[in-house]
């Protein structure tokens, strides 16, 4: 299991919270201002790892000049549009994935 992920200049704790989707109706929350994406350590693998990318990017968001572009309700209509388009476009083109990675 992911426990830090360097998100630019930043370094994110990625920490378990169980009950979180019973408490708030999520699996996943990103908490800019302590540097924590919160996740349900409950959900599938699958889901998990798409929950962690979708929270990534609410950081990278809050990084940019979207966060003072976007309402809170746009910019998560958008990162969820986007999220599992993004992980399909990861998983169905490794080699893709390996370039990046040079």
């Amino acid at each position: 299991m992911i426990r830090a992920l360097r998100i630019a200049p930043y370094k994110y704790k990625v920490m378990a919270h169980k009950g979180l989707a019973a408490a708030a109706g999520v699996l996943g929350a990103c908490a800019n201002d302590e540097l924590q994406i919160l996740m349900d350590p409950d959900s599938p693998a699958q889901v998990y790892y798409e929950t962690l990318l979708h929270e990534s990017l609410h950081a990278i968001w809050n990084q940019t000049f979207l966060a003072t572009k976007y309402s809170s309700a746009e910019e998560e209509d958008i990162i969820y549009t986007i999220t599992p388009r993004l992980v399909a476009l990861l998983r169905d083109n490794p080699k893709l994935v390996e370039e990046l990675m040079k």
